[in-house]
């Protein structure tokens, strides 16, 4: 597939881009110049979000104008195009207003709805993790292989929870005991873009979680993939922006996560 971008020398012009919004991120981090406010749903937004947004939306723009943006705090551009910028500028933002060190910066490159280039950046860690289609998923210069062997038994698990307590919320939540019991550990960290690259680094094992955001997942579903990772629905169908569940693994750890999830609990 020929695309109107070089996927591969992305890199060379979103690291720096999604490096100085970090650099911001930090700045703000524990200081009195942070501004927090609810948002409908009562999940938080702050200054830092809008600041990163509108940085990261200025800078991608000028690398690739073509595409328009589907973005967390400003929504989806209205201009008809194949390609799309998706951004969660602050994945982690409760974490981030507390003061707790586990937050991240997403950014995928979506051509009709299918990622085909995306970057994740731990602040905290200066871990920057990038993936294109078929050209492998990285952390920095390192190559990124997620285990084919494995069983639940030596796993770590991780889930995420949506802000309103509603169906998925009930859904995930009624598979915990069961999937717990199963795994060596089990996590709800708070931001699914930093799992989903730890993930796909190995470091963790398999994560499940009800429909989030379309931003919280493009960049990190490329990573995994990209790794030698699986990524389905519940079902074992494959997700898209419109996904309604979530779940990854090693091949091995998701076939099993995926035999509970579809034979657990009703």
């Amino acid at each position: 597939m020929e695309y109107k971008v070089d996927l591969k020398s992305l890199r060379s012009t979103i690291e720096p881009l999604m490096r100085k919004v970090g650099d911001l991120q930090l700045s703000l981090f524990r200081s009195d110049k942070l501004q927090v406010r609810r948002k409908v749903d009562q999940s938080y937004v702050c200054n830092a979000d809008i600041e990163s947004e509108e940085m990261l939306m200025e800078g991608l723009h000028k690398i690739f104008p073509d595409a328009g943006f589907f973005a967390e705090e400003s929504g989806k551009s209205e201009e008809e195009t194949a390609y799309h910028w998706v951004i969660d500028p602050l994945d982690g933002t409760t974490n981030y207003v507390h003061g707790l060190p586990y937050f991240g910066i997403s950014v995928a490159l979506t051509y009709k709805y299918e990622p085909i280039w995306g970057g994740v950046l731990n602040p905290i860690a200066n871990d920057f993790f990038y993936a294109y289609k078929d050209g492998g998923s990285f952390l920095g210069d390192q190559r990124l292989n997620m285990p084919k062997e494995g069983s639940m038994r030596n796993t770590m698990i991780i889930i995420g929870l949506p802000y309103s307590q509603n169906e998925g919320f009930a859904k995930v939540l009624k598979h915990v005991p069961e999937i717990a019991r199963r795994s060596y550990a089990f996590r709800h960290f708070g931001s699914a873009a930093l799992d989903q690259a730890y993930l796909a680094r190995g470091g963790l094992d398999g994560m499940f979680f009800p429909r989030l955001g379309w931003w919280d997942i493009a960049a990190g579903m490329l990573l995994i993939t990209e790794a030698g990772g699986k990524v389905t629905d519940f079902h074992g169908k494959p997700v898209d922006y419109d996904y309604d569940s979530y779940l990854a693994g090693s091949h091995a750890v998701h076939e099993e996560l995926l035999d509970l999830l579809k034979n657990g609990p009703s």
